[in-house]
């Protein structure tokens, strides 16, 4: 009998069925925390100007700050006011983390998390928030007051290079707050670190390094993911090494390599910047806008550089934005399930069809996920395809194949 492993992907479908109700079980209760966790949000958002909290917040960050004996300039006040807000926003979401992580994922068998972990991990991420964010406002501000007409390129030029810098700093410096990186080499994988360099090579990947994270410390859930600007280093999750073979760990890699190689990376990277290029476009517009501020409790002087920019950010995000980012996302939505089912074929050109297709079953098995979902639905709310239809596409590829052949 052959080992689970080795199973067709047919035999493994079997086994998916198997856990169909619990996979049913895990999506119901995830979609009603969901609604009772955006109603919170709503209501939040909702209750928040009716009873003038913003304002009160920025006057109490002004007047704390004075008596206090620091500057109660705007950006001073501007930071103080941020970092309150995140703290509240902490505050408040931690409930439904908690009851997220500790009962829905433990009850469902994924969570490996304990109370402390999960508060320490709350109290990094706002302290790394803090740190990095505060800097980043600041500047923003003083750009908001001082570039006039050169504002959104500006403004646009600092988190581009705030970006970059994010992209080389974050996997080496903050990841390994959270997590253990471990070289494959120097665990007992010899195959899998040959096989993964000879991937590399095929499809000339510059790789410098394969780590293994310990990501089972938090969850069961499994990921793989690479990162780097210039050299790039591939990361699996330990949790991935247990669920699957040397040949489907490659069946995955070969897929998110396909990102990589059809360019989908950059191209995201370039939509991302062009879509906040757009936003502090629009955000321009209102920016110093009277009627924006009063309408949400403000009394702005008629002197434009009274105007508190932070505010006007969040208000903006809040209340005028928030719908059209709504459009936006769906947009990308449509845009990444495209090119998931490109890197799905780039993964079944390199060889690995039936490997992949044992892969995505397993993945899609080992975190409970549901076969199919409503067309619509699926296409507004997840970035990836259902299993049935990433499937389907790798069989026709395979038939397609087979017609060529013959």
């Amino acid at each position: 009998k052959p080992k689970a492993k080795d199973q067709s992907p047919r035999e493994l479908l079997a086994s998916l069925e198997a856990k169909l109700p619990a996979a049913l079980a895990y999506q119901h209760e995830k979609s009603c925390f969901g609604f009772v966790s955006s109603a919170f949000v709503i209501a939040e958002a909702l209750v928040t100007p009716v009873i003038g909290l913003a304002p009160f917040y920025w006057d109490l960050c002004a007047t704390t700050l004075a008596s206090m004996g620091l500057p109660s300039d705007e950006i001073s006040t501007s930071l103080a006011f941020a970092g309150l807000l995140t703290v509240q926003g902490t505050l408040f979401s931690l409930p439904f983390t908690m009851y997220s992580q500790l009962v829905i994922e433990a009850r469902h068998g994924f969570n490996k998390m304990s109370l402390g972990l999960l508060l320490t991990d709350q109290l990094q991420t706002l302290i790394i928030t803090c740190v990095i964010g505060g800097p980043v406002l600041a500047a923003f501000i003083y750009i908001a007051k001082w570039a006039g007409s050169w504002f959104v390129v500006a403004a646009w030029a600092l988190i581009a290079v705030v970006t970059f810098v994010m992209l080389t700093v974050y996997p080496l410096v903050i990841a390994p707050l959270f997590n253990k990186f471990t070289k494959l080499a120097d665990l007992d994988q010899h195959e899998l670190s040959v096989s993964i360099a000879e991937l590399a090579q095929r499809t000339k990947f510059p790789l410098s390094e394969v780590f293994v994270v310990d990501g089972s410390k938090r969850s069961s859930h499994s990921n793989a993911y690479f990162y780097g600007v210039f050299t790039k280093r591939i990361c699996l999750f330990d949790t991935l090494l247990q669920q699957m073979s040397r040949e489907e760990i490659c069946a995955v890699l070969g897929h998110e390599l396909g990102h990589w190689r059809l360019g989908h990376i950059l191209t995201n990277l370039a939509i991302m910047q062009l879509y906040i290029f757009s936003v502090f476009g629009m955000f321009s517009i209102v920016m110093r806008n009277q009627d924006l501020y009063r309408s949400f409790g403000f009394e702005p002087d008629a002197e434009a550089d009274s105007f508190p920019i932070i505010v006007g950010l969040v208000l903006f995000f809040n209340a005028i934005f928030s719908p059209l980012d709504k459009l936006l996302s769906l947009a990308m939505n449509i845009n990444s399930r495209r090119n998931e089912l490109q890197a799905d074929a780039f993964a079944y050109d390199l060889g690995f069809g039936e490997e992949l297709e044992r892969a995505l079953i397993k993945l899609n098995r080992e975190n409970l996920g549901v076969l199919n979902f409503d067309k619509l639905y699926s296409v507004v709310h997840f970035s990836h395809p259902p299993l049935v239809e990433r499937l389907r596409a790798l069989r026709q590829l395979n038939t397609s194949a087979s017609k060529k052949r013959a």
